[in-house]
């Protein structure tokens, strides 16, 4: 499987389940939206499901330190929005869910 030119690893996407993908969804949306908005999208009953179980806060602090990682890493070729890998370090280690570089929508 490739994307973008990058081969993904054999088993990287095994024990990925619906959940995950929901928990990413939710996770990524924050940014966009509030919790009603992906309350809604989730079909959750209670925001209050939303928020507590598929809502995961990533700190800025984590975001720019594996940001600045990648980086140091990978070179500055690979800085552009759609290359980078940080948010799926921090997503797939740190909160379980898809990383966002593999992401086709939610």
């Amino acid at each position: 499987m490739k994307r973008e030119g990058r081969e993904i690893p054999p088993g990287f996407l095994e024990g990925i389940n619906h959940q995950a993908l929901r928990r990413t969804c939710a996770t990524r949306m924050q940014r966009h939206g509030n919790v009603k908005d992906i309350q809604a999208h989730l079909r959750h009953a209670s925001p209050d499901v939303t928020a507590g179980v598929y809502m995961q806060e990533i700190p800025e602090s984590v975001r720019a330190a594996v940001e600045a990682l990648d980086r140091e890493l990978n070179g500055p070729e690979l800085e552009a929005p759609e290359a980078r890998v940080s948010d799926a370090e921090v997503d797939i280690k740190r909160h379980g869910v898809l990383p966002s570089s593999l992401q086709t929508g939610c």
